[in-house]
């Protein structure tokens, strides 16, 4: 069963993607409608005989088609990092999804988001934008931590390494990032004798 605060995550998530989807489509329809408000300016200024559509319909059903072309891959995109994030927090276990709760209510947030890692009885999600990588005990042993000032504000970068391999990566354009701190504090569940490095 899955708990109640996981059903309300998923449902915000799912207004979320909505949203992303709707505003990507919208770009689209408010582009071809401004050049159409144009192309009827024209069309009634010009006193062209036959109608608006046989002037401009073919014209602005190219210039849709083609705004569409880059839009479609990204709403690909976003149906697709979504699906992935209701498949893992949907196979949370009572613990895990508790973990995720307590991580949510300890980051600063106005929505629900996709998180950039969550923790999970199978090891650590990383959520990347295209990929989603899956980090057990054996797939790293060390974690670098790179911060990096940029006068008052700052970037910390989570490196992941297996040897001297980079297996994976997180950075937050905050310096003092609650989300890091919450990874640290509970990355033993994952890895008990990782070696962190500063």
């Amino acid at each position: 069963m899955i708990q109640p605060f996981i059903e309300k995550e998923i449902h915000n998530l799912k207004i979320l993607r909505l949203l992303a989807i709707v505003f990507l489509l919208s770009i689209d329809l408010v582009t071809v409608s401004s050049l159409g408000y144009l192309a009827f300016q024209n069309y009634k200024n010009r006193a062209v005989s036959g109608s608006f559509w046989d002037f401009a319909g073919v014209p602005l059903f190219s210039i849709f088609m083609t705004l569409l072309l880059p839009i479609l891959p990204l709403i690909w995109l976003i149906i697709r990092r979504f699906g992935k994030l209701f498949m893992q927090l949907e196979h949370l276990n009572d613990y895990y999804a508790n973990l995720y709760q307590d991580y949510c209510h300890s980051i600063p947030r106005v929505f629900s988001g996709i998180p950039p890692y969550l923790f999970s009885q199978e090891g650590l999600i990383i959520n990347g934008n295209l990929h989603q990588k899956i980090l057990t005990k054996s797939d790293f042993d060390q974690i670098h931590i790179l911060r990096i000032r940029h006068g008052i504000r700052g970037t910390v970068v989570l490196t992941f390494y297996q040897g001297e391999k980079r297996v994976a990566r997180l950075t937050y354009n905050i310096l003092d990032h609650p989300a890091v701190h919450f990874l640290l504090k509970h990355i033993s569940l994952v890895h008990p004798t990782v070696t962190i490095r500063q």
